[in-house]
């Protein structure tokens, strides 16, 4: 009796063991996205300009363009997590988030993806670089990329800009906290060339 007792308690152990061996292994899928808002208290754009604008496809360097979250693990190594993933493509989900935010900034008198057919200018973004690091045991995350503004009817570039920003991960070193900390420094670029275009049309370059 008592090695039945003991032969059903092990089994029972093993399987709570396996049990939670399957949820730590699970698949887990991240988010790139903020709730954010552009500050248009600080933007002071009274009426949006007569422009058309559209957003066009997010190019994103090969390394990072696919659902595979990349981590730097030596200065010409990158390593891709197993188990954790981009919830779609960063391409995607940063065009996403850049068309919210010229809409949510009333620059333009419309704001859409890919209806260049339609638009007066075409909104660009590549991201060269999406990655997390380790560096002296800090946790860090860089994100790497240009903005362009596009008068499509000539295809003239009216204005770029660059950026290439790296934040350290504190208390929180989670996944999720790297995908927060990936949303926030994109969002807050974006932001950035917000204002850059207000400023243009507002002081338009002799």
């Amino acid at each position: 009796m008592k090695r039945l007792f003991r032969l059903s308690f092990l089994l029972g152990l093993l399987l709570l063991l396996g049990c939670g061996s399957r949820a730590t292994l699970a698949r887990k899928y991240y988010l790139i996205e903020s709730d954010a808002r552009v500050d248009t208290w600080l933007l002071d754009v009274p009426e949006p300009f007569l422009v058309t604008a559209c957003i066009g496809p997010v190019r994103v360097a090969d390394p990072y363009q696919d659902t595979r979250i990349a981590q730097r693990s030596e200065s010409n190594e990158l390593v891709y997590y197993y188990y954790n993933f981009w919830a779609d493509k960063p391409g995607e989900m940063a065009a996403n988030m850049l068309l919210r935010a010229f809409r949510e900034s009333g620059v333009f008198r419309e704001v859409s993806r890919h209806n260049r057919g339609e638009a007066d200018v075409m909104i660009t973004c590549a991201i060269d670089a999406l990655e997390r690091s380790r560096e002296a045991k800090n946790d860090l995350v860089r994100a790497a990329g240009s903005f362009r503004l596009v008068y499509l009817q000539s295809n003239t570039t009216l204005l770029t800009y660059e950026f290439d920003k790296q934040t350290r991960l504190r208390k929180d070193r989670s996944m999720n906290a790297f995908a927060s900390a990936v949303s926030k420094l994109l969002f807050s670029e974006m932001e950035e060339f917000v204002f850059r275009v207000a400023d243009y049309y507002q002081y338009p370059p002799d």
